[in-house]
């Protein structure tokens, strides 16, 4: 009879935990969803879709693209559009506390990689298209004099709300203060060293650049970088389309610019090729604004 009654106690007991839990999962999944791109929409940071398209084609051809009055407008506030993600990252990390399972979570950090690259794709990145492209360039917006590659890289993830240690302010005779951030310097295996894990990591030399297709599609929809023999940039994958983002060298397109990766011809020249997607680590990272340092 004792034994009963302790069984029953017992089955009581995990019965009111699975309840709660329940309970739990239920009102985080009642959290309004982070409608980022709806709130970039809201405060007028968003390029309408067919001028954004024109802008990309242009981006591609040998006449560097003009910007409509609009989009000058929104270079102006851009220091405000990258101070607008903190709500959303509040908002993600107040769904995520209150996921209690970690297939809830994962779900909500897919949902996450998704969005981000949306609003990379769709709504940041095409300000920069046609901003000059330097080898010393340190540009912190769009179309403020020029940046080269890796401080594209850098500049690209914050304005989605990555943040990364400014190493010092150096004052140039010729080109002004420049804001140096270490990262941007570093070569693009290191940068993958530390944004990704050995998993999510492939390595290709001498090979057509369609070899990148197999691993992309193992690896899944999200944000990746892309390094090249002297080169690097971000492709955005959502699953079906590879947009290529970078800040080009080759003349007469020396000029940031979004590309089909298997057309580009920067990657298609390039013999090595590392691709490394950002891992879901730096999401959870992101949601507390904690930095990605260089060791």
């Amino acid at each position: 009879m004792q034994r009963m009654l302790l069984m029953l106690l017992f089955l009581g007991l995990t019965m009111s935990t699975t309840f709660r839990n329940q309970q739990a999962e239920a009102s985080a999944n009642r959290v309004k969803p982070c409608s980022w791109e709806a709130q970039l929409r809201k405060k007028g940071f968003v390029l309408l879709k067919t001028y954004r398209n024109r802008l990309v084609q242009a981006s591609i051809s040998t006449t560097r693209p003009k910007l409509s009055s609009r989009h000058r407008r929104i270079n102006r506030s851009y220091r405000r559009l990258l101070t607008s993600v903190r709500t959303v990252q509040q908002c993600y990390k107040r769904k995520y506390q209150r996921s209690r399972s970690y297939r809830t979570r994962r779900v909500l950090l897919k949902s996450l990689e998704r969005e981000m690259v949306r609003v990379l794709d769709q709504v940041t990145l095409p300000l920069w298209i046609g901003t000059s492209w330097d080898f010393y360039g340190t540009a912190t917006a769009p179309h403020q004099k020029s940046i080269a590659c890796g401080y594209f890289v850098v500049h690209a993830l914050r304005s989605v709300g990555f943040r990364f240690p400014q190493n010092f302010l150096y004052r140039s005779k010729k080109r002004g203060p420049m804001r140096i951030y270490k990262f941007a310097k570093q070569a693009a295996g290191t940068m993958a060293r530390i944004v990704s894990r050995p998993s999510q990591r492939f390595i290709t030399s001498r090979k057509p650049i369609t070899s990148l297709k197999k691993p992309l599609k193992k690896m899944g929809p999200g944000l990746y970088i892309l390094g090249l023999d002297d080169h690097v940039g971000l492709v955005l994958y959502d699953g079906k389309f590879a947009a290529f983002w970078h800040s080009n060298y080759a003349e007469p397109q020396a000029w940031v610019k979004r590309e089909n990766l298997y057309d580009s011809p920067v990657a298609k020249a390039s013999k090595y090729r590392l691709l490394a997607k950002v891992h879901q680590s730096w999401l959870r990272k992101w949601m507390s604004r904690q930095p990605i340092r260089v060791p």
